[in-house]
């Protein structure tokens, strides 16, 4: 996923995914300063759960920015 705030942490993300499935892991990527390069990483447990994620929250606010999710 990407275009996420700054201000968004890895616990919000798993909570909102969380809804569709067992979430495995949940990764920002930071840069050295540690603030976030605007992008990161869920994964489910099964391939059916990241499906209904991705049709559900692609373009859904999260923060001040529509989510973005990749694949």
């Amino acid at each position: 996923m990407k275009n996420l705030d700054d201000d968004i942490t890895e616990e919000l993300i798993k909570l909102k995914f969380s809804q569709y499935g067992l979430v495995i892991s949940v990764k920002i990527m930071k840069r050295d300063d540690g603030t976030s390069k605007g992008f990161g990483f869920v994964s489910f447990q099964n391939p059916e759960s990241a499906k209904r994620a991705k049709e559900s929250m692609n373009g859904m606010l999260l923060g001040n920015s529509p989510l973005m999710i990749l694949k």
